[in-house]
């Protein structure tokens, strides 16, 4: 078996006592520089880590513990009583003493229980000491015997009192909350099980796996959805605590509680885009890109083909060209040349004077082929940041009468429901009649789409309306330095502004080093098809493959990253935990071109702090572009953020926009400008709008990078301030957020710096160390492991829970971690399927027989290797308490490094 040797390094206690030591003393002069969000986000589990430690009754762990110790020292007695039998063997000539002795060797050696009658049979050619090791190793296979019996009967009682654990938490407000909105299901049968119903043994067990993997989700995991995760935004606030510590109680919980946008959007697209299904009263455009020459028409349309199980809606865009005869050209002509939108029942009546068709049928079979084309827009657009409840009224009142009463009232009950869900608090009816309304427009439209297929239908934050949380910087006065070195690391990671830097590379090609575009539309689109297209045999784009842009800085980054990376490995060579000198950082950072070391872009950092010996420490989580884009959709009113956005830019800010039916995209204007990006649309009515054909794209050779101008030579500050990263969005969009500098992804430390050395061939266990700088973990520890070293899924359940105890005390990997499917070596054996449920970290305690038995049927799904994470901080070193009860939380910190510290 191919194991790589396991790295244990310090414990979480040792880690802390190093905080001290680690740092400088330049936190609170170098607060006072730093660019700073004015809010932080907190987000809270749903539930207290206790309720997760209720459900792990350890007497199956103790009983599987003490088994293991038994048949340790069963082996030490086997060994010798075998050799004393295979030594006297040698000694007997009768051939049935030499088959009793035999006999007994090998019931020893397989941990039978010899029969007593051979026993019997050679005890008098034994020796005396040899006889005691026989006598004491039967003894051993009994007790083992008799402990195993009471470790399955352990693993019982564990089951069923885990299991009354389990139900008593699915009592939790926030956890049930949860069950309602997205797994109906569950709680029927839930209620059905309460209520005395008895149920099949499989339904019994899916029942509490499923409640096992809410509860995990409610008090560990900090994601931004519904009652899963409380939201808190906070401020820093020179008045604020000077400790680290969040004390939430009697708090008050808001419910904002909207319908996914991207639902309301696909079931009125079939009315918005029917002449049958609209009254004469609605408005007919021209698609508002649309170009005619001659003989043909080229325009750009959405696609609006995402999956069901996708959020968004609209995403994608294409460019379509298309020959085109005479007499239609000249409608489109004039349907361009209008002052004004026109009527629909009048644009029939042109119609019919302009080219003849009498018919109403012929009328509306070529109405319908313009529209289907989106040659011509039915759908009056509402700004994309409007609530699309408002916007469905809007197609709703220019409906024909056949389907505008069912829309109304579909509508309507939406309406009535969601208030209801705000009024009423979660687990209510109104959830359900949400549903049935939206499946009964989609009735009326013939919309293909049931909405218990896109549970949930509704989107919901709830946020801490009180008590305020505020912060003030002494509070974490040592990890000042520390973020910011961590900022100063971002541009060291290997393919770090590779998008950019091919961005420039293609436009310097076209247009000369300080040369300008003025058709800035469609350079971008080019270039978001030439950059995404698949590259050296792979779906990847190019720098994703690692391929370096053939361009001077981004030659020089390079060098630089990859020497970080070696110095880095030269100092730590196979240390059990990795430290990252900040002097090291500051060094290398040093050594970067200007056009990647002085970027005017701010970094967001989530993570958690641990607490410790009066000091505050930090685990990154994740590393994601900055600008206000990660906190955006928790803000009520743009406020003193504006500022901080103007702070940030280069140039006059100015919203690149786009909800793409994506609700987390939602947020109230940040600067007062946008681009208009057709055919989308505008986020806000009330911004000043920047057209693209009316700005330049110019190559500033002093920074090496793209800019906008606008008409009179003002740069303009590109920034999308919804959720989405670059690669999510439509090309023109995406390629505008990489003028500005934005990745396409969140940056990885631990694949940057650890990429060179992964092994070629997979290894069944591979080991990452975890990666610390002053009092932050950049990285936790990590492991790559095969399934294959695994027990075998199939086994029965106590079976699987004792094997994979043994299996994993061998490997040496810790009692708690976070597990996902993993695709980190794609030939061995075919990729991971991916399923929802294995895509993103689950939890596993192997002291608990529910969480073992949850991951042994994950494991049946998965192929090839687990990602396996360490806990890091453990659940109960949070700062913040609820009530007075301990809850998981991260933070979300931006910052950007003042112009002295870069």
């Amino acid at each position: 078996m191919n194991v790589s040797t396991p790295i244990s390094g310090p414990s979480l206690d040792e880690f802390l006592n190093r905080i001290g030591s680690a740092r400088g003393g330049e936190g609170d002069e170098l607060a006072a520089r730093i660019v700073r969000h004015p809010h932080f986000v907190l987000r809270v589990g749903g539930e207290s880590v206790a309720a997760v430690q209720s459900v792990r009754s350890d007497e199956a762990a103790r009983a599987s513990d003490a088994i293991t110790l038994l048949r340790r020292d069963m082996t030490i007695i086997v060994d010798r009583a075998c050799a004393a039998i295979e030594a006297t063997v040698a000694l007997v000539a009768d051939k049935q003493q030499q088959r009793d002795l035999i006999a007994l060797k090998r019931d020893l050696f397989n941990r039978r229980r010899p029969k007593a009658k051979t026993i019997a049979a050679v005890g008098e050619l034994l020796a005396q000491a040899a006889d005691v090791d026989v006598r004491r190793a039967v003894e051993g296979i009994d007790h083992i015997r008799i402990a195993e019996e009471e470790m399955l009967q352990a693993h019982a009682t564990n089951l069923a009192a885990d299991a009354d654990a389990l139900r008593r938490a699915a009592t939790l407000p926030n956890l049930r909350a949860a069950m309602i909105a997205t797994s109906p299901s569950l709680i029927h049968t839930l209620q059905q099980l309460e209520g005395g119903a008895v149920l099949r043994h499989k339904d019994w067990v899916n029942l509490h796996l499923a409640l096992a993997g809410f509860l995990t989700r409610s008090t560990l995991k900090t994601s931004p959805r519904s009652s899963l995760t409380l939201i808190a935004l906070g401020v820093w606030d020179p008045t604020g605590p000077s400790d680290l510590a969040f004390s939430l109680d009697n708090m008050t919980v808001a419910r904002d509680v909207r319908v996914r946008h991207s639902i309301v959007e696909r079931i009125l697209r079939p009315v918005a885009t029917s002449v049958a299904m609209l009254s004469d009263e609605a408005s007919i455009r021209p698609n508002p890109t649309l170009r005619l020459d001659e003989e043909s028409a080229e325009w750009q349309r959405i696609a609006f083909s995402e999956a069901a199980a996708m959020e968004t809606y609209g995403i994608v865009s294409t460019t379509n060209k298309l020959r085109v005869r005479q007499p239609l050209l000249a409608i489109l002509r004039d349907v361009i040349a209008a002052p004004q939108p026109w009527r629909l029942g009048a644009y029939k009546d042109y119609l019919r004077s302009r080219i003849g068709l009498s018919g109403p049928a012929d009328i509306e079979r070529l109405l319908d082929r313009l529209v289907s084309l989106d040659l011509l827009v039915l759908d009056d657009q509402m700004p994309a940041q409007h609530d699309r409840v408002d916007w469905a009224r809007s197609v709703a009142r220019r409906a024909a009468p056949s389907v505008s009463t069912a829309l109304t009232n579909g509508i309507d009950q939406i309406e009535m429901a969601r208030r209801a869900m705000v009024a009423q608090g979660p687990g209510t009816e109104a959830e359900r009649a949400m549903e049935r309304a939206i499946d009964d427009i989609a009735g009326a439209t013939g919309a293909a789409l049931r909405a218990d297929t896109f549970r949930p239908v509704f989107h919901e934050d709830c946020v801490i309306a009180a008590p305020a949380i505020a912060m003030r910087d002494a509070a974490i006065a040592p990890l000042w330095a520390d973020l910011a070195d961590l900022v100063r690391l971002v541009p060291l990671l290997r393919g770090y502004g590779w998008a950019g830097a091919w961005l420039t590379r293609r436009f310097v090609a076209a247009f000369g080093t300080g040369g300008g575009c003025a058709d800035p539309t469609a350079f971008l689109i080019e270039t978001a098809e030439a950059l995404t297209a698949s590259s050296s045999g792979t779906d990847s784009p190019p720098w994703q493959t690692g391929t370096i842009p053939d361009d001077d800085d981004a030659r020089a980054q390079d060098a630089v990253s990859v020497g970080f990376a070696a110095a880095l490995r030269d100092l730590n060579g196979d240390a059990e935990t990795w430290h990252m000198p900040a002097a090291l950082v500051r060094r290398f950072h040093a050594m970067l071109p200007p056009s990647y070391r002085r970027r005017a872009r701010s970094h967001c950092i989530n993570g958690q702090f641990v607490t410790g010996h009066g000091e505050a420490g930090f685990v990154v989580n994740s590393v994601y572009p900055g600008n206000g884009r990660m906190t955006s959709r928790f803000l009520t009113a743009a406020g003193a953020v504006a500022d901080y956005v103007e702070a940030l830019a280069p140039g006059i800010p100015v919203a690149i926009p786009g909800v793409f039916g994506f609700n987390a995209n939602l947020h109230p204007p940040l600067c007062d400008r946008e681009f208009s990006i057709p055919p989308y649309a505008a986020d806000f009515a009330e911004t000043r709008k920047y057209t693209l054909d009316r700005c330049t794209l110019r190559h500033d050779p002093a920074i090496n990078r793209l800019v906008v101008e606008d008409e009179g030579g003002e740069r303009l500050s590109p920034y999308y301030f919804g959720i989405l990263n670059s690669w999510a969005l439509p090309p023109v969009h995406r390629v505008l957020d990489w003028i500005n500098g934005a990745s396409d992804l969140p940056f990885s430390i631990a694949d940057a710096i650890f990429s060179r050395d992964r092994p070629t061939d997979p290894p069944d266990l591979w080991t990452r160390p975890r990666l610390v700088m002053g009092g932050a973990v950049l990285s936790r520890r990590s492991w790559s492991l095969a399934t294959t070293v695994l027990p075998d899924p199939t086994l029965d359940a106590a079976a699987f829970f004792f094997a994979l105890r043994d299996r994993w005390r061998s490997l040496r990997l810790p009692r708690a971690t976070f597990f996902q499917a993993s695709n980190f070596w794609r030939s061995s054996g075919g990729d991971n399927p991916r399923p929802h449920k294995t895509r993103k970290p689950m939890y596993l305690d192997i002291d608990s027989v529910w969480l073992v038995r949850a991951f042994q049927r994950s494991l049946r799904s998965i192929a090839g290797h687990l990602a396996i994470t360490e806990v890091l901080p453990e659940p109960g070193d949070s700062p913040v308490t609820v009530d007075g009860r301990r809850h998981a939380a991260e933070i979300t910190i931006e910052l950007a490094l003042s112009e002295a510290d870069v």
